[in-house]
């Protein structure tokens, strides 16, 4: 009796997490298209700045906006408490997000340049843009669990928000 019981908790555990993940994902791609526009829109408006300076400001909006998603709806509970260790904490992982994926695709790129010049040569694009996403989504996932672990660990040892 008592083993099933652990087994339905494990069960419903595993749920909690999968839908706190799509949510985290939901919000990922949420917050890049309000970044896709927003640093289109500054660049637009402000053509004196740089592609660089604008795509900047918007990615800082951007781990703002985000963390404000992710604090409230996924790992908030009832309420949105604003602390700004979470927030110090959500910049980091964000920010060693960005260069994973920075050195995964630049990794990536270079063995295909190394292993089959020829494909580099033809440009490729299906291909090197398929082994982005792969890239992607793992950084997507080893930022979930490092959020889940790092930055809102305070919250989840005892959030009973799913």
């Amino acid at each position: 009796m008592f083993l099933t019981f652990q087994r339905s908790i494990f069960k419903l555990s595993l749920v909690f997490f999968k839908f706190r993940a799509i949510r985290f994902l939901f919000f990922g791609g949420v917050t890049s298209i309000f970044c896709l526009i927003l640093g289109y829109l500054t660049f637009v408006v402000m053509p004196q700045l740089s592609f660089t300076t604008t795509n900047t400001f918007a990615g800082i909006i951007g781990i703002f906006l985000n963390f404000y998603l992710n604090s409230k709806f996924n790992f908030g509970g009832e309420s949105f408490e604003f602390d700004w260790k979470e927030l110090y904490k959500f910049a980091l992982v964000a920010i060693a997000g960005i260069a994973m994926v920075i050195l995964f695709s630049e990794g990536v790129h270079s063995a295909l340049a190394v292993f089959y010049p020829s494909l580099i040569l033809q440009e490729v694009h299906l291909l090197r843009i398929g082994l982005h996403g792969m890239v992607l989504m793992m950084v997507a996932t080893a930022s979930f669990v490092a959020h889940c672990v790092f930055t809102f660990s305070k919250r989840n040892s005892g959030s009973k928000h799913n």
